[in-house]
């Protein structure tokens, strides 16, 4: 891109980035101003500005002028707010917008121009919040007037709270934009908090933070920060058109893993969340709220947590819980926590081919008791009586070695009382059967079998007509839910 010399002079030059004396050929020196990279290509390197990144300096005002640097007008050419590799200490004494450091506002007349806040990769650009004051936002993104912020993104940094930040991350009506490869920590409320615009719009309805894509990120550890503990995501009320994927949730997070409220057609695939050690962690993943409608919950593993694998409150329509691993529910002091639990009001909800294991502290492995209908189909669980589904729910779900076993019907008979060898929570559930002859010739009709009675701890097998003689009839079974 070709610049005149004016526009450098008026860009750079006037601006104080810091002064350079150089050698010249005929002797002595020539003192003059730097010229910033961004002058030429839009990167703005906030090195350029006076930031240091040793761990020592107050890199707060320096950062602060390469944010008001970025251009806000003009053409829509992308531009990027890098940090070299370095520890970016932030020890403000005054804030923006009263509570966060960094006030990403993005108004209208800056038109679709994409802004990417990138560090120098994994692990290697840390901004390390380091002041007294609690309760703050590290960064926050937010429009002045009342709209969207697009396009504004954050790759490759890590943003660290160390308990004493209360967010990481906090983006009103955020939309079109990613966050990815990033690493949020030590927050005490939440490490990324994306909000709607009620309180700037009249409609508190509006889903105006939309179009996200939040992958392959790392979110671990957090403080006590009240009700939300540190949670890692929280989407918090209408959140639509979203994806969250391939990141890892864990190492002493509290809270909730990720918290959903009032979302719609959110996708969350992928991601692994473990190792939530704290006796204060709470669910791997949350929906809640009382407008949820068509989110997915595909493929994540679920393993070293306190409380529920998946937990759904409020209202939620069109819900699908597939294929998710859940493993390991470690509460030190078992209570009533599940792998998958549904205590709103659901309707079309589908739990479908997730594989549950057991551990001491597990009270269910799928636990729907509240009203709602929808299908609880195609999970396997591995301990007995694990899967409760009441009300309208229809379950067919395959169990354990110990569910299935073969009864045999002989000579006079024509019942046989069958004991699984674990008691079932109720009479709901199912069993499949197949019949194959024994020895000798049965009777015509002896191979037609049915269930004749259910309890919670038996159920008796009778076949139409007795085998006969010394004949026999072997009948394979296997309980569903």
């Amino acid at each position: 891109m070709a610049l005149s010399y004016e526009k450098i002079v008026k860009e750079d030059l006037y601006q104080g980035y810091g002064s350079v004396s150089v050698p010249m050929p005929a002797g002595g020196s020539a003192t003059g101003q730097k010229i910033g990279l961004h002058t030429f290509n839009e990167v703005y390197n906030v090195k350029d500005f006076g930031a240091v990144g040793d761990q020592i300096t107050d890199d707060t005002q320096a950062i602060r002028d390469a944010i008001a640097a970025l251009p806000k007008t003009g053409s829509d050419q992308a531009a990027t707010l890098y940090f070299p590799r370095g520890i970016y200490r932030l020890n403000p004494t005054t804030f923006e917008d009263t509570d966060c450091v960094f006030l990403l506002d993005r108004n209208a007349t800056d038109g679709d121009r994409e802004i990417t806040i990138q560090g120098a990769g994994h692990g290697a650009s840390m901004i390390l919040y380091d002041s007294a004051s609690t309760g703050k936002a590290i960064f926050k993104i937010k429009n002045g007037t009342s709209d969207f912020v697009r396009r504004l993104n954050f790759r490759d940094v890590m943003i660290h709270g160390q308990d004493k930040a209360a967010i990481g991350v906090l983006a009103i009506g955020w939309a079109y934009s990613y966050m990815k490869n990033c690493e949020l920590r030590s927050c005490t409320s939440v490490q990324l908090e994306v909000r709607n615009l009620n309180g700037y719009l009249s409609d508190a309805a509006t889903f105006d933070s939309f179009a996200l894509d939040i992958s392959n990120n790392l979110i671990i550890h957090s403080g006590d920060g009240g009700a939300l503990e540190g949670t890692g995501i929280y989407l918090n009320g209408y959140s639509l058109w979203t994806r969250i994927h391939h990141n890892t949730f864990g190492e002493d997070l509290r809270g909730f893993g990720l918290l959903m409220n009032s979302c719609r057609q959110v996708t969350v695939d992928h991601n692994s969340f473990i190792s939530f050690t704290d006796s204060d962690s709470r669910s791997g993943i949350m929906v809640q709220g009382s407008a949820g409608r068509d989110n997915q919950i595909i493929g994540n593993t679920f393993a070293g947590l306190q409380e529920h694998g998946i937990e759904i409150a409020g209202t939620q329509d069109g819900l699908l819980i597939q294929g998710n691993q859940i493993d390991d529910i470690s509460r030190s002091s078992p209570g009533t926590f599940h792998g998958i639990s549904q205590i709103g009001s659901c309707a079309n909800l589908k739990i479908l081919d997730n594989n549950i294991r057991e551990t001491t502290a597990l009270d269910k492995a799928i636990n729907c008791n509240s009203s709602g209908v929808g299908i609880v189909r195609g999970n396997y669980v591995s301990a007995p009586g694990k899967i409760v589904a009441t009300g309208a729910y229809i379950a067919q779900n395959g169990q354990p070695a110990w569910y299935r076993g073969r009864a045999t019907i002989t000579g006079a008979a024509t019942t046989v009382v069958v004991t699984p060898g674990a008691t079932e929570p109720d009479t709901s559930y199912r069993v499949l059967l197949g019949v194959a002859i024994s020895a000798g010739a049965p009777a015509a009709g002896s191979t037609r079998a049915y269930i004749s009675a259910k309890t919670t701890t038996t159920f008796t097998i009778t076949v139409e007509v007795a085998p006969g003689g010394v004949t026999a009839v072997d009948i394979d079974w296997e309980i569903f839910r």
